[in-house]
């Protein structure tokens, strides 16, 4: 399904406010096979906001249900799929290179395990909400310690602890990392648019699309 707004509405039908429509106003009813409903509910939600009111109280009781947090009361922003894919690849690739750095390094990786924490918490959840951003937390805090055990078992991982010991640096994919006092450092050696044209007309100030 999909709301298309019209050229000049964007300012009064943003498209956040047509994704609500979709999610919290007519989502429900297709799941529920009420498809006349679906459609009623949507199309006075829109005449709603043009005429100056806001979605009904409904949408945002079933959105504080679905996405505040069960500790805090954090609740995932509205984004399409494609802007938390970007947004997604983005964020993960970041902190997933330094989970690997922390996994390969000796000493320093476990202040990387500790310092990542927070990044895998509350990132997560802009990117795929609250009880999916646990998960990944808890895979997280699991996989790291279990992947620098398997690995200090390894002769290569024993090869970087004794290049730190007594040569006090090693090279690891192009970062090179030294021992020091303080426990180790290391340096690097290295818009979305929408249009619809028709018979009577075009428009493609934005809007929204969903699924059941």
């Amino acid at each position: 399904m999909r709301i298309e707004v019209g050229y000049g509405l964007e300012g009064t039908m943003a498209d956040s406010m047509a994704g609500r429509i979709i999610q919290y106003v007519m989502t429900p009813k297709f799941k529920n096979g009420d498809y006349d409903g679906g459609i009623t509910d949507g199309a006075r939600a829109v005449i709603d906001i043009l005429e100056g009111g806001e979605v009904r109280e409904i949408a945002d009781d079933k959105r504080g249900a679905a996405e505040k947090s069960l500790f805090l009361d954090i609740e995932a922003p509205e984004m399409a799929i494609t802007e938390r894919i970007l947004f997604g690849a983005f964020i993960f690739g970041i902190i997933r290179l330094f989970t690997i750095i922390g996994v390969l390094t000796p000493g320093v990786g476990w202040f990387l395990y500790l310092f990542l924490i927070p990044f895998w918490a509350m990132f997560s959840i802009i990117v795929v909400g609250t009880k999916n951003a646990l998960i990944c937390l808890a895979t997280y805090m699991t996989v790291f310690p279990l992947a620098k055990f398997f690995l200090g078992n390894s002769r290569w991982y024993e090869k970087i602890k004794n290049d730190l010991r007594t040569k006090g640096k090693t090279s690891i994919g192009g970062f090179v990392f030294s021992s020091g006092s303080s426990g180790g450092s290391w340096s690097s050696g290295s818009s979305r648019s929408s249009g619809f044209s028709g018979g009577g007309g075009s428009s493609g100030g934005g809007g929204a699309s969903g699924s059941w």
